[in-house]
């Protein structure tokens, strides 16, 4: 295999992982606004359960 195959395979192998990434990427973002919903929402709740009791 010459350099040149050699260099563009590692490249596409390259291209590969970094669209992985920001794949993996797009799931945290997803998760951590899930998350972040969710603590709000305990939030509110335990406001509104202290009020009532």
């Amino acid at each position: 295999m010459t350099f040149e195959a050699v260099m563009e395979q590692q490249a596409l192998r390259l291209a590969d992982l970094a669209r992985r990434v920001a794949e993996v990427d797009q799931w945290i973002e997803v998760l951590l606004d899930w998350i972040e919903a969710a603590a709000q929402d305990l939030s509110l709740a335990t406001v509104t359960d202290d009020r009532a009791v």
